[in-house]
């Protein structure tokens, strides 16, 4: 219940550009965090360009919405287009729900209780590769362990993961 009131609240505040007055108050309390998230997004900024060189360029979709968005029908639309273009992509995603910690490789044949529903709508979608895992840079070494040939790979939402090596 406080949560939903919260999240309602910050949602006005990011969204609304004249949230109202009664609002005035928790959007001057918030942004008085502004330096804190400053320097947070600044070390996380600093530890991706201090990361080695992806094996292979990886492209990331994401944005800053959570949800609902349309980031993982993107996703597949990149992989089908490049594979037509002759790339052999493999695409790396979320296991956020996911019963298992490490990551893992989809299979279009796996269930509900194997993998999360985004894998699975990407492992039948793309007809590629497809690794889950919480942290994401684990997901993208068992996809290129598994599948050598792959020589792109498109990350479903992992702007939010600074251990992830990213190209674009």
């Amino acid at each position: 219940m406080i949560r939903g009131r919260l999240e309602t609240l910050v949602r006005r505040l990011w969204f609304d550009p004249l949230p109202g007055l009664a609002l005035w108050l928790p959007g001057l309390a918030l942004r008085s965090l502004c330096p804190v998230t400053r320097r947070l997004a600044g070390r996380n900024r600093a530890a991706i360009r201090a990361l080695p060189a992806p094996a292979v360029p990886v492209l990331i979709v994401g944005n800053l919405v959570a949800g609902g968005s349309g980031k993982t029908p993107l996703v597949a639309a990149l992989v089908a287009e490049l594979s037509q273009r002759g790339w052999s992509p493999g695409v790396i995603t979320g296991a956020w729900r996911a019963r298992e910690q490490g990551a893992r490789i989809v299979s279009p044949t796996d269930g509900v209780s194997q993998a999360t529903d985004e894998a699975l709508l990407l492992a039948r979608a793309c007809g590629r590769p497809v690794a889950a895992g919480r942290r994401r840079s684990e997901a993208l070494e068992r996809l290129l362990r598994s599948h050598p040939d792959i020589d792109l790979v498109i990350s479903d939402d992992g702007l939010q993961h600074p251990a992830l090596p990213r190209s674009l």
